[in-house]
């Protein structure tokens, strides 16, 4: 088991708190993603978690032990943090050898690794003509040099099209299922609605919202009902653990009740309906609730993380 810890982080720049008092774990064979605003803090933690920021309180441990501590933390850990971080004069290749010797790791894991990335018809072009997506492919493939049982990966979708964010979201997945801890982060919030089995969500370096998607889109799911008699069927459904929000003398919202069972206790009780209809919200919709955001799709590369996020 490859457990993420962070207890109690705090760091601060130039007496700005970037991360506050944050403490929150990440399951191993799980697909956790790590929500946030612009300048919520995000990299910053990741960093942390990676030993490349020092926090001014608290720990960071990956299996209960500090990233530096690992000899070979690349067999342990991979990660993506900057899409940008390559010698623009080298090869796609030569960039994976210089790391692969490095490592120790045999240069016949860096065929597989174009192959899987779907980069071996532009491996031998220099970096600095790729695409921001081709980008992105070569850190992936970089993160999965050691084939690590653990990923990091800030913003691995960036510059990716379709088809490659379903190739990035089969790949996360099917690594999950193996017991592999993948942790990620994005702004894609329908692509992480997909993607991810856990979410954590942090706003200005503390952590507003925590669980498992399916619990948390589930919590925000209400039931709209309409009709003549609201008063008396608002009283059956609070006794059965109903929590009703009024729009109208004839209209309310329902929660924490399933439209099957609103009905089925409305005609118990003799009580016509006029309309019953299940509503959810979507990632993004939570997200601006939780964060009180109004740019949840912005690309975080706008605002570079390290000085003030």
């Amino acid at each position: 088991m490859h457990k993420l810890e962070l207890t109690n982080i705090t760091k601060r720049y130039r007496g700005a708190t970037v991360v506050d008092n944050l403490s929150i774990t990440v399951q191993s064979g799980r697909v956790t993603g790590f929500l946030g605003p612009n300048g919520a803090g995000k990299s910053t933690t990741m960093k942390i978690l990676l030993g490349l920021v020092s926090p001014d309180k608290g720990e960071a441990l990956i299996g209960g032990r500090r990233y530096r501590d690992f000899d070979k933390p690349t067999r342990m850990v991979g990660a993506i943090l900057e899409s940008d971080a390559f010698h623009p004069g080298r090869s796609g290749r030569n960039h994976l050898l210089i790391l692969a010797d490095a490592a120790g790791i045999l240069h016949e894991r860096i065929e597989d690794l174009l192959r899987l990335v779907e980069l071996e018809d532009a491996a031998d072009r220099k970096v600095g003509g790729y695409s921001l997506g081709m980008r992105q492919r070569l850190g992936i493939a970089v993160a999965l040099l050691g084939d690590p049982p653990i990923l990091v990966l800030d913003e691995p979708g960036n510059g990716l099209d379709p088809a490659g964010m379903r190739w990035l979201r089969d790949l996360l997945k099917t690594r999950a299922a193996s017991g592999n801890t993948i942790f990620v982060s994005s702004h894609l919030l329908a692509e992480m609605e997909h993607l991810a089995d856990d979410l954590i969500v942090i706003q200005k370096g503390r952590l507003v919202r925590t669980g498992t998607i399916a619990e948390l889109l589930t919590a925000a799911s209400s039931v709209s009902v309409r009709t003549p008699s609201a008063a008396g069927l608002i009283a059956v459904l609070e006794a059965a653990g109903g929590v009703i929000k009024v729009q109208d003398e004839e209209s309310f919202l329902v929660r924490n009740l399933l439209a099957a069972e609103i009905g089925a206790r409305a005609l118990s009780a003799g009580i016509e309906l006029h309309e019953l209809a299940a509503k959810s919200s979507s990632l993004e919709e939570l997200f601006l609730t939780w964060t009180g955001s109004t740019h949840p799709q912005l690309s975080e590369h706008m605002i570079k993380e390290g000085a003030m996020v």
